[in-house]
């Protein structure tokens, strides 16, 4: 009879640490999952003259053909060469998606232009730029043309300084 008791008190304490553990669980797990699923994704500028200054090397984001999808961003390339990698991926079938990105100095002399056009499958080009002396860079991404809409990622590398 004793051992019953025993077994008996064994069962309950289990099911309260078990009770206990899905309040704790619970609002932990919630938690968890609202601050994973943010996207801590940059403020995109539409400003020219206010463009977004790179704190990273990749960015990423939407061109639609209903909304705006022209996007300024500025960073400072050291002497040396500088390689820009355009991936654009289509979200809609068989329409026609051209992402193109622009590369500034300061004054508004275009440096660079190049852009990546699908239609059913992704695609990347890489483009390198000689810079002979640092210099603020004003970087457009924009579409040129677009039949549904198409996401993007880009990254900069080499003589390349970022924000903090």
């Amino acid at each position: 009879m004793l051992k019953n008791i025993k077994l008996n008190k064994q069962p309950n304490r289990f099911l309260k640490t078990i009770a206990i553990c899905k309040q704790v669980a619970i609002p932990i797990a919630t938690i968890f999952v609202l601050i994973t699923s943010v996207n801590p994704t940059y403020a995109q500028s539409t400003d020219r003259n206010n463009p977004t200054a790179l704190t990273k090397s990749e960015i990423a984001g939407t061109v639609d053909k209903d909304n705006q999808s022209e996007y300024f961003y500025s960073f400072v390339a050291e002497a040396g060469e500088v390689a820009i990698a355009l991936d654009v991926a289509p979200n809609d079938k068989n329409t026609l998606n051209y992402v193109t990105v622009d590369l500034f100095d300061v004054d508004g002399n275009k440096l660079k232009s190049f852009g990546v056009g699908v239609i059913s499958k992704s695609k990347r080009k890489v483009q390198k730029l000689q810079v002979q002396n640092q210099q603020k860079i004003i970087m457009q991404i924009s579409r040129r043309s677009s039949k549904g809409s198409a996401s993007y990622s880009l990254s900069v590398s080499g003589s390349v300084k970022l924000d903090k």
